[in-house]
């Protein structure tokens, strides 16, 4: 044990290691060791001190500011914040939160369970609406909660989903499903036409129209003026094509585009009228532009 000897008002100073440091009337912390001051009291001699003694000694300790103890290193462990936001390695702080282990890999934002004293998946969600507004809760998400993420159907829009926290389950609003699986056929109809076109520029699709009008303009009379085909003949310049061999597969492409569209058009209005009628949300499911 460190030791103050106490001998006629004097202190005598040993240290952690048990050396003599002298005899001081105002000891003070000595640095460049490991060890403190204890207000352990002794006479040299071994005899207790008399009250009168450790009161005085005491008091002369504390004026001087004697006791002195080597600060502990600060504790560097898993953090969270007081959401359950992963700090990383740290020094708690202020309302953070030691936890016993970093989140687990994972493809969804993870956060600290502090009831079930683990991480989970989670989403924020409204607590006044029950709208899911995203993954990481802020100052500026302060009437919200997080809800573990396996909860939400991911199928479906997280816009239909709302979060009933009596049931602590999410209701699903049929129809903002239907309305986004709308929205969403549409989508999908339009990249399937474009794909089906190819890589055409614009400007080209807009000349189809030009082109089949003269065209069937010119089946019906030779004679009539087609300055677009004209100008598209002589651009080609392909080695034995006629204007009428011109003619004919403009006409062509857009018979086969007119069936071909007419066809699929007629394939998207089913499939909206299959959504507009579904009566539940496992029905609405599998429609899709593929299926």
């Amino acid at each position: 044990m460190r030791v103050l000897t106490y001998v006629a008002g004097i202190l005598t100073v040993i240290s952690e290691k048990g050396f003599y440091r002298g005899m001081e009337e105002k000891p003070s912390f000595i640095t460049g060791e490991n060890f403190y001051y204890e207000p352990t009291l002794k006479q040299q001699d071994g005899i207790a001190l008399s009250a009168e003694q450790t009161q005085e000694a005491e008091a002369y300790i504390e004026a001087f500011n004697f006791i002195k103890k080597v600060p502990s290193l600060p504790k560097v462990v898993h953090t969270v914040d007081k959401y359950g936001n992963y700090l990383g390695l740290k020094t708690p702080e202020n309302e953070e939160v030691e936890v016993s282990s970093e989140p687990f890999a994972s493809t969804g934002y993870v956060v600290w369970d502090f009831e079930a004293n683990g991480w989970y998946e989670a989403t924020v969600v409204n607590g006044i609406t029950g709208a899911i507004v995203g993954e990481m809760k802020n100052e500026d998400t302060q009437n919200c909660f997080y809800v573990r993420k396996t909860l939400i159907d991911p199928q479906l829009c997280t816009a239909c989903q709302i979060y009933n926290l009596a049931q602590g389950r999410f209701d699903i609003d049929i129809e903002i499903v239907k309305k986004n699986k709308l929205i969403k056929l549409t989508q999908d109809f339009s990249v399937f036409i474009k794909s089906i076109i190819g890589e055409a520029p614009v400007s080209e699709i807009s000349s189809w129209n030009v082109q089949e009008k003269e065209a069937r303009a010119w089946v019906l009379d030779t004679e009539i003026q087609t300055p677009f085909i004209d100008a598209l003949l002589t651009g080609r310049n392909i080695e034995g094509e006629t204007k009428e061999s011109l003619i004919n597969i403009i006409i062509t492409k857009a018979d086969n585009y007119k069936a071909f569209y007419g066809q699929q058009l007629g394939r998207l209005h089913v499939k909206q009228k299959l959504i507009e009628n579904a009566t539940s949300v496992e029905e609405l499911k599998f429609i899709t532009w593929e299926s």
